[in-house]
């Protein structure tokens, strides 16, 4: 497995947010992360990130424990994965070739000059050309999207995080980095875990699906498989989205 998390625990004075949540993400998949607001998504992801440290239970990143390590331990898990943020998180006064180089810079003593090939390929890749001196001011939002799964990218990583990649996009676009992901995906063949509220997308791109309820898993499953749950958090979840008929 390319993550292992065990009996999770997370809570901040008397709210208690992780409640002993335990789960496993198959290696080269892309699985969805779904729930309620509240459920704790976003506190396991920075928990998995190593950004918050969970009180008790065990995490598993490639094999390797990640609990107890040091900040600077932790840089060399964090090599390990890229992160598309869900407004993508771009450095408003730095250039797309300043922001994709970013990680390199920082991680690597790669040449300047090989950098730059690099940001151009990788750019090129998720559909964008000449684009490398434009601020991302002057990008859509579906740009901007694109340039951080581009920068996401850079040091080829085994794991990417995407949190909420279609939030404050149109349909049209929604669907389009749904093409984006599948794409992606095919292309790098690591393993994807989208933290995402969007059913469509959900089922358009997940192998599995996560659902968190009240801070555990209430149930991980295949899209196909999901639609059945007995769970009534589930039902309820899927039936306010979507008609489900579309995917029985």
């Amino acid at each position: 497995m390319m993550i292992r998390v065990q009996n999770l625990h997370k809570s901040f004075g008397e709210q208690h947010v992780l409640k002993g949540l335990s789960m496993e993400i198959r290696e080269k998949s892309i699985t969805c992360i779904m729930g309620g607001s509240g459920s704790g998504k976003s506190v396991f992801m920075k928990c998995l990130i190593g950004l918050l440290k969970p009180d008790k239970g065990e995490i598993y990143i490639d094999g390797e424990s990640i609990m107890g390590k040091t900040q600077r331990q932790l840089q060399g898990v964090r090599k390990k994965i890229g992160m598309l943020f869900q407004d993508a998180a771009l450095f408003d006064d730095m250039t797309v070739m300043e922001n994709v180089s970013f990680p390199m810079l920082e991680h690597t003593q790669t040449p300047e000059d090989e950098i730059q090939d690099r940001v151009i390929t990788k750019l090129k890749e998720v559909g964008l050309e000449n684009i490398e001196h434009k601020l991302p001011s002057e990008l859509s939002g579906g740009m901007r999207k694109r340039v951080g799964l581009a920068r996401a990218l850079m040091l080829d990583p085994k794991i990417v995080f995407f949190d909420e990649p279609t939030t404050g996009l149109d349909p049209i676009m929604t669907n389009q980095i749904g093409d984006l992901i599948l794409q992606t995906h095919q292309r790098y063949d690591v393993t994807f875990v989208i933290i995402n509220h969007d059913v469509n997308l959900s089922y358009k791109v997940a192998e599995e699906i996560v659902m968190f309820h009240q801070g555990i898993v209430a149930d991980q499953a295949t899209p196909q498989a999901l639609v059945h749950s007995s769970h009534p958090f589930i039902q309820k979840f899927f039936n306010a989205h979507v008609d489900m008929e579309q995917y029985r």
